[in-house]
């Protein structure tokens, strides 16, 4: 195999930490409650998602470059120039719009152009220590709060009548966690990154109403990964980039930074040529579809195989360096031709990815509905309460057996079990707009729509290859491992905070196919009864002539080699759009037969099947049929399980790996019943440390700080009842004087008074053991962070009133 280059990824991870509470809409209110809900991920977790970061961020760097060191940095009207310059000439919307060769400004650099892919991927933001998504929705988070507001009247200074608004905002408790990824260690990595850092902390405000005190937050630098001669964590690395940044734009030095590509590491060896995809989605997935509108973007309820093939092809080609536009040489390489081997000429079948079930540590794989599935009009659906689904051949008079009523596809999905149930990706409605850094307000008509898939679910399908040396090629382009779980980036929007899954590529050696379930053998033991065909993706079916097919009819016998009749047929239609990333172009339109079309067939009267008809119906469903079938289209079965409920379906279940598994939450009720255990621990000994000493001030203070997190309460104690040393430097120590006033809570021994010394021991234990309480606390999901100093003050202020009348 040829020697392959690696690039390494540069990961910037920052916590945003609030100084206040805050509102960033989802589009929707919350019935009676709010007229406007906070955004939140599926799981009832607030969340900041990566269009709004990318907007801040951008935001920051555009400030930055109206300031007068970096404005000779401006080159277009996005990073501040006006459209018409003094001497007549015009400035582009973007570097580059003009003229090919013109370099591009930081920010057209680093947040992309028509013209030039950006190079940094910014992430969404989840509160710190949740990254993964909850299995269950979150209820009871003490994270937010209702507040009401009016519009006054500027003309009588008086409420407007019906102007009564109320929304819901986010606690100012909260610490969000992001990343931003370059997935190439470029030289200029590092003055990229110290710009974002930069941009970073020029922002302090976030969301609605942030001219008006919300929305106050604070970016900080938390880790590097990836940066030669940068620290990996901490306030170093932060002050390190700071500092490059300062020398590189602003004084203006250039260092020579030639980074090493890291070693490749030796693709592994594999035994093989099946590999099942399981993808969790850790960010909302939009695998769009054609749009009704050009701000309006709807995904498919599954992912593509095409999209799959571009994940992976797009990681493949970043990592060993296959753009011609940066390395014309690229294509006469044998790296080129592996690629070319793998993506293009069909070595590895890449599939579409279906929704699973996801119960107890397990996915159960799902297959579209077959269209001859039918289901009542009035109790649609399987399971409880339903009146299940019945065969078209069975019931001729297309009337429910139970209630007599009228019947209609099944649609969906249907998870493969003993008891089948229909499996509905989850969607979101998500809206953005787009802020005007010259006015700080919306453009008309700049309103975004995406309706995406739901994150915390998961999708399941299988890779195949015609040898192992295809997945060795594979793997050595892709660098990915086997058997463990990895990140990958699918569909639109996967630059700002959507289409982040984490995959897990499990080799199959022995297994039946992850969508049948069971070997041909099984299922069509002879070769005289009717044989049940279903597509289990669309399928694009030419004839000679290509023209796609519309039905399915007897000339499926040419495309499995094997004569036969088709007595009946379900079938639909539907095109297939696409488009090319690379060129910036529409795909052709394919017309294709929609996954879940299904066909008797029988043997042709007559004739004879030869000896190995079995396996050319296992061949027909390894490779598929039709077009495009290395990217998902052609997937075929005989006689499926489904059809007979047959006992094998309870084998359907994979156990997913520790990492690939949803996160386990702990509820409000139950984190009130261990937290106060814990609080009751402490009772007989924090009775006797509050005879005497002022507690009740204490927790008085702490609830009036209860929206804080611990880490700063526990500061604001060891200083309480102190003057602030930077007022005090602000007004001078000479002009302040002597205004302390006696502290009950922080004295020194030379100050006290005989007899006092005992008294004020124990007061000192007793704010050790409130530091130990929430050092304990700061342990505990920050969602609870709130309930628990809450709960926290109240028993303080018990032991306080008990230790008074003692």
């Amino acid at each position: 195999m040829a020697m392959r280059r690696c690039e390494v990824t540069v990961r910037l991870t920052f916590t945003l930490e609030l100084q206040s509470d805050y509102h960033i809409s989802a589009g929707h209110g919350l019935a009676s409650e709010s007229d406007s809900a906070l955004l939140r991920d599926g799981d009832g977790v607030p969340v900041l998602r990566g269009t709004t970061l990318t907007g801040l961020l951008r935001d920051g760097l555009w400030r930055l470059l109206q300031l007068q060191p970096l404005r000779l940095l401006r080159g277009c009207q996005a990073s501040g120039l006006p459209e018409w310059n003094e001497d007549g000439s015009y400035n582009g919307e973007y570097c580059g719009q003009f003229d090919p060769g013109a370099e591009d400004c930081p920010l057209c650099r680093l947040f992309g152009t028509p013209r030039t892919v950006k190079h940094w991927r910014i992430h969404s933001a989840r509160p710190a220590g949740q990254e993964v998504v909850f299995s269950g929705p979150q209820t009871g988070r003490q994270d937010r709060q209702i507040v009401q507001r009016v519009r006054v009247d500027p003309g009588t200074r008086r409420a407007e009548p019906r102007k009564l608004f109320s929304q819901e905002d986010g606690a100012s408790s909260l610490t969000f966690e992001f990343t931003a990824i370059c997935p190439a260690n470029t030289p200029e990595a590092m003055d990229e990154a110290a710009l974002l850092v930069a941009a970073a902390r020029m922002v302090r405000q976030l969301g609605r109403s942030r001219r008006r005190g919300q929305g106050e937050c604070l970016f900080r630098l938390k880790a590097v990964e990836g940066l030669d001669g940068c620290p990996t964590e901490g306030e170093a690395a932060q002050t390190i980039l700071l500092t490059h940044f300062k020398k590189r734009w602003l004084e203006g030095q250039k260092e020579s930074a030639q980074r090493a590509a890291a070693s490749p590491a030796p693709p592994p060896k594999i035994e093989g040529t099946r590999f099942r995809l399981v993808v969790r989605a850790d960010e909302p997935l939009l695998i769009a579809q054609r749009a009704e509108a050009g701000n309006q973007f709807e995904s498919r309820p599954f992912i593509t195989g095409t999209a799959v093939r571009g994940a992976f092809a797009w990681l493949a080609a970043r990592r060993n360096g296959l753009d011609p536009t940066q390395n014309p040489d690229s294509r006469k390489s044998s790296v080129y031709q592996d690629f070319v081997d793998i993506f293009v000429h069909g070595g590895i079948q890449f599939p579409c990815l279906y929704p699973g079930r996801y119960e107890n540590r397990n996915v159960y794989p799902a297959v579209p509905a077959p269209l001859d599935w039918m289901t009542c009009k009035v109790y649609p659906g399987l399971g409880r309460g339903k009146h299940g689904a019945t065969q078209v051949k069975d019931n001729p008079d297309r009337r429910c057996p139970q209630c007599g009523e009228h019947l209609k596809p099944l649609g969906d999905f249907v998870s493969l079990e003993l008891a089948p149930r229909e499996c509905r990706p989850e969607q979101r409605h998500e809206m953005h707009i787009r802020v005007r850094p010259e006015t700080g307000r919306v453009a008309h008509g700049d309103l975004f729509t995406y309706v995406a898939l739901e994150a915390g679910q998961y999708f399941v399908g299988e890779l195949a290859a015609q040898d192992t040396a295809a997945w060795t090629h594979f793997f050595g382009l892709t660098g990915l491992p086997v058997d463990k779980p990895f990140h990958l980036h699918l569909g639109k929007a996967r630059w700002r905070g959507y289409g982040r899954v984490t995959a897990w590529l499990q080799p199959l050696k022995g297994e039946s196919l992850t969508w049948v379930q069971l070997p041909i053998e099984q299922r069509v033991p002879d070769a005289d009864g009717l044989i049940t065909l279903t597509l289990l993706t669309d399928a694009i079916l030419p004839d000679t002539w290509g023209r796609s097919a519309t039905g399915l009819g007897d000339w499926l016998s040419d495309w499995l080699d094997l004569p036969l009749t088709v007595v009946d047929s379900f079938a639909r239609v539907q095109a297939v759009d696409g488009f090319n990333a690379h060129l910036g172009l529409p795909r052709w339109r394919d017309l294709a037969l929609a996954a879940g079309s299904v066909a008797y067939i029988r043997r042709k009267e007559g004739a004879d099947w030869p000896d190995d008809w079995q396996s050319r119906l296992a061949r027909a469903e390894r490779d598929g049929i039709g077009l495009r079938c290395n990217e998902g289209f052609g997937r075929i079965a005989f006689n499926h399980p489904l059809y007979r409920s047959d006992r094998s379906m309870n084998r359907s279940a994979i156990k997913l790996p520790d990492k690939m598994c949803l996160a386990t939450g702990l509820g409000a009720e139950d984190f009130q019943e261990e937290w106060r255990d814990v609080l009751a621990g402490y009772t007989d000994r924090m009775v006797k440390l509050c005879q005497g000493a002022p507690f009740g001030a204490v927790a008085r203070w702490l609830h009036a700080r209860r929206n804080q997190r611990p880490a700063k309460i526990k500061v604001g104690l060891k200083t309480l009842g102190t003057p602030d040393d930077k007022l005090v430097q602000a007004i001078g120590k000479d002009e302040y004087g002597d205004r302390d006033k006696p502290n009950r809570l922080i004295k020194k021994r030379e100050r006290l008074e005989p007899g006092e010394l005992e008294a004020e021991e124990r007061q000192q234990e007793g704010l050790g053991l409130l530091y130990t309480l929430l050092e304990k606390l700061a342990g505990c999901d920050p969602s609870h962070w709130s309930t628990g100093i809450e709960m926290l003050a109240d028993w303080l202020a018990g032991l306080a009133e008990k230790g008074e009348e003692a």
